[in-house]
């Protein structure tokens, strides 16, 4: 573990120095083509993209949400989502409804300590993971 030392805001927003800090916890992590850290959590893959000009960390998450049921049906699912828990927001793809969003966004201002890093990453992939566990009783996330 990394301690309480402080990341400062310009090494937070140096994405490979994040990449860093999730591999020296054991964490599969990565930048792809797009320059978004990917990391691996608790089963869970998770998109990290650092947003400078507001300070703002995004961690998102991807899944596949049936397309056997209408889009009104999805919207009601999402709405159920974001009610009863209300770690993560969750949507629908604008572009694809077939594509389900969990987004979980916290300020970096001031910098951060590694454990908040890999705290907060690993509280999102589990609140993520419970929720869709107990609301899809109909399995439509894949």
């Amino acid at each position: 573990m990394f301690g309480w030392m402080i990341i400062a805001e310009a090494d937070i927003e140096q994405i490979s120095n994040l990449a860093e800090v999730l591999q020296r916890e054991s964490i599969d992590a990565a930048i792809d083509d797009d320059g978004d850290l990917v990391a691996t959590v608790e089963g869970t893959k998770v998109v990290v993209h650092v947003s400078e000009d507001v300070k703002l960390l995004a961690y998102m998450a991807f899944f596949s949400i049936t397309n056997a049921i209408s889009l009104e049906r999805k919207y009601e699912f999402v709405n159920r989502l974001n009610n009863e828990y209300m770690l993560a927001r969750f949507s629908i793809g604008k572009q694809d409804p077939t594509l389900l969003l969990a987004e979980y966004y916290f300020p970096y201002e001031g910098g951060l300590t590694p454990a908040r890093i890999v705290t907060s990453m690993r509280h999102f992939a589990e609140a993520t993971q419970y929720t869709l566990e107990v609301c899809d009783v109909d399995d439509w996330v894949g």
